[in-house]
């Protein structure tokens, strides 16, 4: 019975010794929270929806050719955060339309830097296709309704009842 117990023992000490000794934070080579300065044609655009009734949502782009990432690039080039719960963004007429449904808002920006334009209300945006340079449509989380959105006028011009 000792002998049982005492194995059981060592054993815990040797799995909580390899537990322990294999976490190691590793960070992101050239993580920085600055907005990027250059144009480089290859990046990667991440969204981080952010915590649920927290509202702060952020846009994050990672270079893979310089293996840098830069954070919060929406509050660094505006200082203020996107809202609750980000949920996807979407490239119409050189600006990017960001979708954060739980602030029933469509927040646009510029696409070289970043900074806001303009923001369109609608209820629970979930995602955006474009039709025409003058016609998107937003679905909308929650709502039997396709909302029918003018991306030159930066408003939503009708809905249609699904």
């Amino acid at each position: 019975m000792f002998r049982q117990l005492y194995q059981a023992i060592i054993f815990l000490i040797i799995m909580s010794s390899m537990l322990w000794s294999s976490c190691i934070k590793k960070e992101p080579h050239n993580t920085t929270s600055t907005t990027p300065q250059d144009t480089l044609s290859q990046r990667v655009l991440m969204v981080c929806e952010g915590s649920l009734g927290n509202g702060n949502a952020e846009l994050s782009v990672y270079y893979p050719l310089k293996d840098s990432c830069y954070t919060n690039v929406f509050w660094n080039a505006n200082q203020f955060y996107l809202g609750d719960v980000f949920q996807s963004f979407t490239q119409l007429n050189k600006q990017y339309y960001l979708c954060v449904n739980n602030s029933d808002k469509i927040v646009v920006c510029a696409k070289d830097n970043f900074k806001h334009s303009t923001t369109i209300n609608v209820p629970k945006p979930r995602n955006i296709l474009q039709i025409s340079p003058d016609k998107a449509y937003v679905g909308s989380l929650f709502h039997n309704k396709i909302h029918v959105l003018n991306p030159s006028a930066h408003q939503v011009s009708t809905s249609i009842d699904m």
